[in-house]
This record gives structure tokens, sequence and C-alpha cells, in this order.
């Protein structure tokens, strides 16, 4: 399972905004982990999210700006 990154659309091109925790907590049951787990999971996964984020957009803008 993996879960889809949110992306905003706008005149200058799409912005990566990370995971969301519904979809985390979604791919979380599915994967039957124990719920003492869940709150630890998520804010996990949407910190990884957060970060690979700001590397796309990073990159992004600096394609942008080489243009």
């Amino acid at each position: 399972l993996h879960c889809q990154s949110s992306a905003l659309a706008g005149m200058s091109g799409a912005v990566l905004m990370g995971v969301s925790a519904q979809e985390v907590l979604a791919a979380t049951r599915l994967l039957r982990a124990p719920a003492r787990e869940w709150p630890n999971i998520v804010s996990g996964a949407q910190i990884l999210g957060a970060k690979v984020a700001k590397i796309e957009n990073d990159k992004a803008a600096a394609r942008a700006k080489a243009k």
C-alpha cells in the first residue's frame, strides 16, 4: 500500500503538499497496525511526506528559475 501526495495546481504549476492524515490512517488500518501505534505512524508518515514535498517543490522551483 502507498499513500498519494496531495497537490495544489495553479497558474504556475503544481505544488506538492504532503500526505493527508486520512490516507495514512486508512493504510494503517488496512495493514492492521495496533491502534496504539496509529498516532506515531500518522505523524511519521506526514513528516516524511512533507520532507519529500519540499525536496520536489525545490527541484521544480530550480527548474523554473533555470528557464
